[in-house]
């Protein structure tokens, strides 16, 4: 099953688990107040051209009334920022990985695939690719495509403020 919690764009090009999905009704409306975004979002606005998509099940919380959920598969949380971060959390409590963490100014994808290739000759090494780390992107790609075997991560920091760091 893969949990939609981000658009990320080798999840419509393949490479993700096929057949049921979870897609989160994750949204900002004031993105600039922590700054992970650019533009504020709304995935509310998705419901209706996914309503024929019978393998999918929405995660919604407070934001979404139960009227616009009428005749769909849906888990209602109280929230569902909450709700990712657990699941997050839970699938890093399992794998535990050492990560290894890349940033910088100009550089940082050649060094994070320099440094995948050179720990992958010991180690599993996954890789997580992203031109801009956010919470959600983060989350999507753990809980989808981090494995039991890795025992390394090794990802990019392309991030624009200085507590983003510390956050990951």
């Amino acid at each position: 099953m893969r949990l939609n919690v981000a658009y990320i764009r080798e999840f419509e090009t393949g490479g993700v688990r096929e057949g049921n999905e979870l897609y989160f009704v994750v949204y900002k409306d004031n993105p600039k107040e922590e700054g992970w975004y650019i533009n504020a979002f709304d995935r509310t606005k998705n419901i209706p051209k996914l309503r024929q998509r019978s393998n999918i099940v929405f995660v919604v919380d407070g934001r979404v009334s139960d009227g616009d959920m009428y005749g769909l598969k849906y888990i209602r949380v109280h929230d569902v920022f909450l709700a990712i971060n657990q699941l997050r959390e839970y699938v890093l409590s399992i794998l535990n990985p050492l990560v290894v963490g890349v940033t910088g100014s100009v550089g940082k994808t050649t060094t994070a695939a320099m440094i995948q290739s050179i720990l992958s000759k010991r180690f599993e090494c996954g890789r997580i690719y992203s031109k801009r780390l956010t919470p959600l992107n983060l989350s999507s790609w753990i809980v989808n495509y981090m494995d039991p075997s890795h025992e390394v991560l090794c990802l990019e920091y392309s991030m624009y403020r200085p507590h983003h760091i510390s956050f990951f």
